[in-house]
């Protein structure tokens, strides 16, 4: 995989696949085409819970490091390491929760509707339960850490785009 050559793939239709999740696909320079795909997703996601009265969480998780990662040991490392990762965030997320990767180390969950503040921070702490493991790739143990940051549909904003902006914001003071 080359990293800034992909698009998403929807795979949720695998028995394996606990939650929405689209893997990474080498097919040129397609990073807006994933964009879309998540806002398209976070729109149908914002009319349902319109419709419903219902939040849902949109939580933005980034690696720390990742770039020294990618530059020490390969982009080859790199890229299985982004494979790896989005996999084991896959198998801790709610069925009905949407995974994806909106830029280099960076990845948003759309909380299934229905999905309040707590669940949100549940989901969260799973993350990084789930992340503490090293990743084997290579002949190498990495570690990885990651940070968060969560907002809340309709509280927080009544769009993809606020939510997003909040999202990362709320990530970046808890990096800080």
């Amino acid at each position: 995989l080359v990293m800034t050559t992909e698009i998403l793939r929807n795979i949720s239709d695998e028995p394996s696949a606990k939650a929405h999740q689209w893997e990474l696909e080498e097919v040129g320079d397609e990073m807006r085409d994933i964009q879309q795909r998540i806002v398209a997703s976070a729109e149908k996601t914002i009319a349902e819970a319109t419709h419903s009265r219902a939040p849902f969480a949109v939580t933005v998780q980034n690696v720390s490091r990742f770039k020294s990662i990618n530059d020490s040991l390969g982009h080859e490392v790199g890229d299985e390491l982004l494979r790896m990762l989005s996999q084991r965030l896959a198998g801790v997320l709610a069925r009905g929760d949407l995974l994806g990767r909106l830029a280099g180390d960076e990845f948003v969950v759309l909380g299934c509707v229905g999905t309040g503040p707590i669940a949100a921070e549940v989901t969260i702490e799973t993350i990084f339960a789930a992340l503490r493991e090293p990743f084997s790739i290579n002949g190498h143990d990495i570690e990885v850490s990651v940070s968060a940051g969560i907002s809340m549909f309709p509280e927080h904003g009544a769009t993809f785009d606020v939510l997003l902006r909040r999202a990362e914001t709320a990530m970046r003071a808890a990096r800080s």
